[in-house]
């Protein structure tokens, strides 16, 4: 038994029948008081499993159910004398069977099923008096009580349910003694707490004055609320969390109900790859009641825009994107596979601060890139953007490498790096031979800014590093600039621009 849990049932007895002080009303089951269900309505909502039902089918063979759509052989309400194991789909519906047998009512005195409204403690009990058994002539006499969830609140909204057992044999070993127990609409999940004369670990055998209490509540609370993706669609899979741990995850309409939450004060947040968490804090959780309405609302994280890896480079591949301005940025991670739409590994340990960064392939293949945008804040962690746009890179090799693994084949100049810059940024370029290199630096009206260099230089592959500062040392001021390189019989130009 359960006495030592505070929720643990005391057995009362509810007296219906008026000879025995009862207040209760007969159910007339017509001359036909063997394998019959008669409707009864409900004086009020009665939530089970999280469905509301205002009439239920009362049978003589011990159960009721909301299934008005089942019936017999004869076309009455299913009232099956055969008890089955819960759940299982040759039940009724959402049945409760406080003592599911083959059983005989005989509708006189103080025998009968009978029914009460109980107005002052906000109850609807059902009363199987001195039924008996049809193989074994057993006297069976048996209750159930159902509770107004308005005033006996739980944690899912569902109403409390109490069994009670006054006079009780359970011998009818021919058709599997008595079921005991109660399952859902769907007949997919239910509690059985015996079948067969086979009792459930820890539950206590039927016996007279005994009592059974089924109740959603534990003593703790829960958290329910909705949360929206703002993107006109489906807001399933955000992870809502409280302070405690107890989690759930959205339905596609963005619901959830976080249950068995501690009582008192938490916080709960709410978080899904791509978004901004949200937090809402000062949640007051109240024992065996659910808090309504913590609804959260998220926004996308910013993601980098215009990644461009490069191919003209000999020993390294340069990234840079549009750097990302937000108060809660952390930095950028950096994301690399062999095919466009593989498997990507993240290649930096911590988040890149810049929006540039260098990488060195481990062999000559094309590598495709794209990074995120990684953000942090003391009241809801970390998160981390949707990814970038998706480019390629390789090592720059235009018609095969020189017989030294050190010499281009062919004059080439790269875009520089990072671009934007700010303020100083590196050019590389590749001289298939011994050549007088001038490299200079012209604003969008053609004027020159900076000569970088103007000498002789040996083949092989170069980069030299622009400031931002012009001719005479002055830091240049944001635009687009041009930078080209002239080896004499050739030339090319590029564009760039500085950002500050």
């Amino acid at each position: 038994t359960d006495t030592g849990f505070a929720l643990h049932p005391t057995y009362n007895w509810i007296e219906l029948a008026p000879g025995l002080g009862g207040q209760g009303t007969r159910l007339s089951y017509g001359s036909n008081t063997d394998d019959h269900s008669v409707l009864v309505t409900l004086p009020f909502n009665f939530v089970y499993y999280g469905n509301s039902y205002g009439v239920l089918i009362v049978c003589t063979n011990g159960f009721v159910s909301p299934d008005t759509f089942r019936y017999d052989m004869a076309g009455d309400y299913w009232a099956d004398f055969f008890n089955w194991p819960i759940p299982d789909p040759g039940n009724a519906r959402a049945q409760i069977s406080p003592f599911w047998d083959d059983l005989q009512v005989t509708s006189s005195g103080n025998y009968g099923v009978f029914t009460w409204d109980d107005t002052t403690s906000h109850r609807f009990v059902i009363e199987w008096s001195h039924t008996t058994n049809r193989n074994t002539s057993s006297v069976e006499t048996f209750e159930m009580a159902i509770y107004d969830p308005a005033y006996y609140p739980t944690v899912t909204g569902d109403a409390e349910i109490l069994y009670q057992y006054n006079t009780i044999t359970n011998n009818d070993a021919d058709e599997n003694y008595a079921t005991v127990g109660f399952e859902n609409w769907e007949q997919t999940t239910g509690v059985e707490f015996t079948h067969d004369n086979r009792y459930d670990p820890g539950a206590a055998t039927l016996t007279n004055n005994f009592a059974i209490f089924a109740t959603t509540n534990t003593g703790r609370g829960g958290v329910r609320g909705i949360v929206s993706l703002n993107n006109g669609g489906n807001n399933a899979d955000v992870t809502v969390t409280v302070l405690s741990g107890q989690h759930r995850e959205t339905l596609a309409d963005g619901g959830y109900w976080i249950k068995s939450v501690p009582p008192g004060m938490t916080s709960a947040i709410a978080q899904i790859a791509g978004y901004f968490p949200s937090r809402v804090d000062s949640v007051n959780v109240i024992s065996d009641q659910t808090v309504e309405n913590v609804n959260f609302n998220l926004a996308v994280c910013p993601i980098p825009q215009n990644l461009v890896a490069s191919d003209t480079l000999h020993t390294r591949i340069e990234l840079n994107w549009d750097a990302v301005s937000h108060s809660d940025l952390v930095g950028y991670n950096l994301y690399r596979s062999h095919w466009q739409a593989g498997n990507f590994e993240k290649l930096n340990t911590t988040p890149i601060t810049l929006n540039h960064c260098t990488d060195v392939p481990p062999d000559t293949f094309p590598s495709w890139y794209y990074v995120t945008a990684v953000y942090g804040n003391a009241s809801w962690g970390s998160a981390e953007s949707f990814a970038s746009n998706r480019d390629s890179g390789s090592l720059y090799n235009p018609t095969g490498i020189g017989a030294d693994n050190l010499i281009p084949k062919e004059f080439f100049l790269s875009q520089n790096y990072p671009n934007p810059f700010n303020p100083t940024t590196t050019i590389s370029y590749g001289l298939p031979k011994d050549s007088n290199v001038k490299l200079e630096i012209f604003n969008l009206l053609g004027q020159k800014v900076m000569t970088l260099l103007d000498e002789r230089q040996t083949a092989g592959y170069k980069s030299i590093i622009w400031d931002g500062r012009d001719n005479n040392g002055q830091s240049v001021s944001s635009g687009i600039y041009f930078y080209r390189v002239n080896t004499g019989d050739k030339q090319i130009t590029k564009k760039m621009t500085m950002l500050k």
